[in-house]
């Protein structure tokens, strides 16, 4: 349970940090490109992708209310893991 608690944490973070966590044009999340690096509290560099999969992030996850999803590298951009915002719409059923 510690170990979502701290994923959730992380979220909220990154959510704050448009540093590092880049707005998605359109629609409600943001997403992190490989290459960029963050310093942790223990003084350790390390490339964000990288420390998000040690720290448990995937593909298709969802967590905090976001779903999580990696994007490759392509001609156009680099590697990248989104953070959509779900969202739920009333049915009239």
């Amino acid at each position: 349970m510690a170990y979502l608690t701290r994923q959730t944490q992380i979220i909220d973070w990154l959510a704050t940090v448009h540093l590092i966590a880049v707005p998605i044009k359109n629609r409600n999340g943001f997403f992190v490109t490989r290459g960029t690096m963050i310093r942790l509290k223990n003084g350790k560099e390390v490339e964000i992708l990288a420390w998000l999969e040690s720290e448990g992030f995937k593909n298709n996850m969802s967590i905090a209310g976001y779903s999580v999803k990696h994007s490759p590298k392509s001609a156009d951009f680099q590697e990248r893991l989104f953070f959509f915002k779900m969202v739920a719409t009333e049915a009239p059923f």
